[in-house]
């Protein structure tokens, strides 16, 4: 008995080491299903994030399927086309599915804003995954933030530049009609002048090539020594094809995002970033916890698309979604959950304990990575 016992103690430790566990639902199904709204790009321009997204966000129900009650959780998915026009859309046809507890809202700051001051009219949580502009969560109260927001961004790069880089002399690229770069821009500036920096000169055109030569050459004889770029990846690639036609090697720093954006839309330019500086969500060069080992796991079993920020916050965020919904007792009374996705404290994200406020506002780390290779190293993380 005794060894009989032990083999199978041995064959559960060897099933669960190498991954072979099907995760079956620990709870009786109850035949109801609850369901997740989805609203992500599953078409134009940003198509790759909102799949990428979506990736995440399945491997969160293969780890768990169902709610402690046994209701299965379905997810209702809506394709926004990467605008603000379209979510508004989407969210009017969730919001009228009365078995869907909450919404997912992959879309960045230009695409999430429009919502805000309607959302509240809607009445149904939702979680934005990537928007970091601070105005995501103020004037509702049914718009909580998965990121953290710009002003922690700006300043940690800021800092960073002043503190740890010893720079004082840098120049800003920005979109001034995109509403999340010119906010981070700006934040940039204010903190990065606070501690003693200097920025020469911020560029809020969109140069032509030649233009933009002129403007690097320009930048060079100014003895500028750090570029801040807040601008699309497409831009980002732009500039450091300019800078190396000149052999200029000034420090450069993106925003979030960037890194994934160039893995799915720009593999063939990563040699161009090599040593570029990136503030985002993650870092794959450090420890992750417990949920982000097995995350991983069942994501390289289940995908063959390689991992990024998109998929990591769908993880993240619809995990986040499900454990609110699981604290109602009504797992379809939408202010319930609005409440307890409110109350989320110190959720077990990937890297790191995620909380998320009662103004909706998420307190989470940030990373300053910087890209090696095909994969951006560490360089600190930040609370």
């Amino acid at each position: 008995m005794k060894i009989y016992f032990t083999l199978i103690l041995l064959s559960c430790v060897i099933f669960q080491f190498c991954g072979c566990d099907k995760h079956e639902p620990e709870v009786t199904p109850s035949g109801r299903v609850v369901r997740v709204g989805v609203i992500a790009p599953m078409s134009g321009p940003d198509e790759k994030s909102g799949e990428s997204a979506l990736l995440g966000i399945q491997t969160a129900l293969q780890m768990q399927p169902y709610l402690d009650n046994g209701d299965k959780i379905e997810l209702a998915v809506e394709d926004n086309g990467g605008n603000g026009e379209q979510t508004l859309t989407a969210m009017q046809k969730l919001k009228d599915d009365e078995s869907v507890s909450g919404v997912l809202l992959m879309g960045k700051s230009d695409v999430v804003l429009p919502l805000v001051p309607v959302a509240d009219t809607f009445r149904i949580p939702v979680l934005a995954l990537i928007a970091t502009h601070p105005g995501i969560t103020e004037n509702n109260h049914f718009i909580s933030q998965l990121s953290f927001n710009d002003v922690f961004q700006g300043d940690v790069a800021a800092l960073y530049t002043r503190d740890e880089l010893l720079i004082s002399r840098a120049a800003v690229f920005s979109e001034p009609g995109n509403t999340h770069y010119r906010f981070l821009a700006q934040e940039f500036i204010y903190k990065f002048t606070s501690v003693g920096g200097e920025v020469i000169e911020q560029v809020t055109t969109e140069p032509g090539q030649e233009e933009l030569q002129e403007i690097v050459h320009r930048l060079r004889e100014k003895k500028v020594e750090m570029l801040y770029l807040v601008v699309r990846p497409e831009q980002v690639i732009r500039i450091v094809r300019a800078i190396h036609a000149t052999g200029w090697k000034p420090k450069l720093i993106g925003s979030d995002g960037l890194g994934s954006a160039i893995l799915l839309r720009h593999k063939d330019d990563i040699k161009l970033v090599q040593g570029m500086m990136v503030t985002d969500f993650y870092s794959i060069d450090l420890p992750k916890t417990k949920f982000g080992r097995m995350a991983t796991r069942i994501f390289q079993q289940s995908f063959s698309a390689p991992g990024t920020t998109y998929a990591g916050l769908g993880c993240e965020g619809a995990s986040i979604l499900i454990n609110a919904i699981d604290r109602c007792q009504t797992k379809t009374d939408r202010s319930c959950v609005n409440n307890m996705l409110r109350s989320t404290n110190g959720f077990e994200g990937l890297f790191g304990r995620i909380s998320i406020h009662e103004d909706g506002k998420a307190e989470r780390p940030i990373f300053m990575n910087v890209f090696e290779g095909r994969h951006m190293k560490s360089l600190v993380k930040v609370y």
